[in-house]
């Protein structure tokens, strides 16, 4: 699967679409966006990125958002199993590439507690556990790190929240990229998905949670803030597209 997110001054929405298609060779039998601010909205379809454009608006005043493009794993390719996934309220939705290895218990103890799952993925714990952080009164970046305590498994994932500043995400063993540019800050699998805004990249360690703001990347390691080298990548957009070959 891959992922995608931004923060910054510009409307959300097409940058999603467009780092999707370009992680398209990442999954490409569902895909969906969360676009954030005071409310998250969320739009997802089975199929390939041109069935998820059908259902876009045509614009927002979103300047922050996550999207994902899925190979389905748990559940079949439907609308329902399509990333982002929420909590019952909506206000928390989270895209992730990997595996939640516990999925199985976490989903238990949640129905116990009185949580309802619409999918039949692993995924739709991650949401649910946030949002019961969040109503103990941590913020988001503390949320997230309480949850990721709680998993098992290899992933990457990202998090936004009605209320809550950016977009914070994590990894373990699966990839994930940080995009630096003038108009904001980027989260993606790979460099394809943002390379024609920022060459300007860093590489988040496993168990960093990055807090994306409009004011760029701000990372933690066991609580503390730490900094990750920002590089330079020295090749375009184009060395990343398919260049007239029918595969990558």
């Amino acid at each position: 699967c891959g992922i995608i997110g931004y923060v910054g001054t510009e409307d959300a929405r097409p940058i999603l679409r467009d780092g999707l298609a370009n992680l398209e060779y990442r999954g490409y039998d569902s895909a969906g966006v969360a676009l954030g601010g005071g409310n998250v909205d969320v739009y997802k379809r089975r199929g390939e990125i041109s069935a998820l454009t059908e259902v876009l608006p045509e614009r927002s005043d979103s300047t922050v958002g996550v999207g994902h493009t899925r190979w389905s794993t748990h559940g079949e390719p439907t609308d329902a199993n399509a990333h982002p996934h929420t909590d019952e309220s909506g206000d928390v939705a989270v895209v992730h590439n990997g595996i939640i290895e516990n999925y199985d218990d976490l989903r238990a103890e949640l129905e116990v507690r009185g949580h309802e799952f619409t999918s039949e993925t692993d995924t739709e714990v991650v949401p649910h556990l946030v949002e019961e952080e969040l109503a103990s009164g941590l913020g988001l970046v503390e949320a997230v790190s309480a949850v990721v305590e709680r998993l098992a498994g290899s992933y990457a994932f990202a998090v936004v929240a009605a209320g809550h500043d950016g977009i914070v995400a994590t990894r373990r063993g699966n990839p994930l990229v940080l995009g630096h540019a003038d108009h904001g800050a980027f989260l993606a699998s790979d460099v394809p998905a943002f390379v024609e805004h920022t060459r300007r990249v860093s590489y988040p360690e496993d168990g960093d949670i990055v807090h994306l703001t409009e004011a760029g990347a701000t990372i933690y390691a066991d609580g503390e803030e730490v900094n990750r080298e920002v590089v330079e990548v020295e090749w375009d957009a184009e060395a990343a597209e398919k260049g007239g070959y029918d595969h990558y």
